[in-house]
């Protein structure tokens, strides 16, 4: 396995990475194939065409007593921005660094015992994990602007997509917490140029 003793962890990595890619069921194998589409980078889209289909709404309904849940238009636009940041500094950050770093796949890093691969092939690079710098960033991005339950979900959807990616054969778990640290930092970075409104949070709960 390459790489050295931080990317390895001594052993452990390749230890956990084992025990995860290891669990296999066919409904446990469509929950993971499923967190891993849902934490693609290529969802942006979907998640920026909710937030312009808000803010028409906000725009066209202004004052009325229907939407009252929504945030303000400011509030809105200001995430969108602040999503939009730190997105096209996290593609950049990952990018640069699987290209740097030329770390394979796991199926490609191990040669003396089997790897479980599912869903199809990947490009050849391993670390850090995409997906997991993605839903990290969204994480952090909709974090200030959530309570309880929502905070909730956001850590269970990002536990859910980096356990996916290492159960699915495409990382080992140091590409994915490379991944968390590289979505964290990009919007972090992002949310400092563009700090949320003070009041604008997207769910009351």
């Amino acid at each position: 396995m390459p790489g050295t003793p931080f990317y390895n962890w001594f052993g452990l990595n390749q230890t956990l990475f084992f025990a995860i890619n290891g669990i296999h069921s066919v409904y446990l194998d469509q929950l993971m194939l499923l967190g891993s589409r849902l934490g693609d980078f290529w969802n942006l889209p979907w998640i920026i065409g909710a937030l312009i289909l808000m803010l028409a709404v906000r725009t066209v309904a202004s004052g009325t007593d229907h939407i009252r849940w929504l945030p303000e238009r400011k509030t809105i636009l200001r995430l969108l921005l602040t999503l939009l940041a730190g997105y096209v500094l996290a593609a950049i950050l990952v990018t640069l660094l699987k290209l740097w770093l030329h770390m394979p796949r796991p199926s490609a890093a191990i040669t003396l015992a089997t790897v479980h691969v599912l869903g199809e092939p990947e490009s050849i690079y391993s670390f850090p994990s995409g997906h997991a710098a993605f839903v990290m960033l969204l994480t952090v991005v909709f974090w200030p602007h959530c309570r309880n339950l929502p905070r909730a979900l956001l850590i269970l959807f990002a536990v859910w997509v980096g356990v996916s990616r290492i159960n699915i054969g495409a990382h080992f778990p140091a590409d994915v917490i490379a991944g968390y640290l590289c979505g964290a930092f990009s919007g972090w970075i992002a949310t400092r140029v563009l700090p949320p409104h003070p009041d604008g949070r997207l769910w009351r709960c």
